[in-house]
């Protein structure tokens, strides 16, 4: 999988994004970077921004 990059709204806040080569999704924050637990990567049929948005409520964002 090549590299993606993309923004969500959650709860009305914007979060960058990024799909690594191997399927991770990282989310920017602050800080650096997380990708809140993801145990598992994703592939290019995935909704990714369904997948952001999953991952950030998980986090409680």
């Amino acid at each position: 999988m090549k590299t993606q990059k993309g923004s969500v709204i959650h709860n009305g806040q914007k979060y960058d994004y990024e799909v690594d080569e191997n399927g991770y999704i990282w989310i920017q924050q602050e800080l650096g970077k997380t990708n809140i637990g993801q145990v598992r990567p994703v592939n290019s049929s995935d909704n990714i921004e369904n997948i952001v948005h999953q991952m950030l409520d998980a986090g409680g964002y």
